[in-house]
């Protein structure tokens, strides 16, 4: 049983961590799993984001923010690469218009919602689709968003 004491203590079968806002992701990480170590029925996941994202033909690179189309780098803009991001994060999950907007349009928001998404999903398919008009990657869901279709590979 697992109960929040407040935002830095977690009491654990009658142990008790201290968390720290400072410790590196990994590091808290580890103190969990230190906790839980002599617990029989737990299972573990992969929580973290992975740092290379694999695609059929396209690794995507997070923390360097760069992507790769059969090993050649393509050149994506900020929004683009933020707008990839998001869809290849999530896998066979619809985002909707307004989603991808305020994750890729973090200036002024001055443009039209289903242009300026419209443009970047266009521009993303010309630059990493063998096949713009029938892609494998980013998918239309009309009148909602779009949703990126290609299954994860394991590393």
């Amino acid at each position: 049983m697992v109960s929040t004491v407040n935002t830095k203590e977690v009491i654990v079968i009658g142990k008790i961590m201290i968390l720290s806002f400072s410790d590196a992701e990994e590091h808290i990480l580890d103190k969990l799993k230190a906790v839980f170590e002599d617990e029989k029925n737990i299972e573990y996941i992969e929580i973290m984001p992975k740092s290379v994202l694999r695609f059929h033909e396209l690794e995507i690179h997070v923390k360097e923010q760069e992507v790769y189309r059969r090993g050649t780098r393509v050149s994506l803009s900020r929004q683009e690469f933020l707008a990839l991001q998001l869809l290849s994060e999530h896998p066979g999950w619809v985002c909707t218009k307004e989603q991808i907007y305020d994750a890729v349009c973090t200036d002024l928001k001055l443009e039209s919602i289903d242009n300026s998404v419209y443009c970047i999903v266009h521009s993303l398919r010309k630059k990493l689709e063998a096949d713009p008009q029938h892609p494998q990657y980013i998918q239309t869901v009309r009148g909602i968003g779009y949703k990126f279709i290609s299954k994860i590979e394991n590393s």
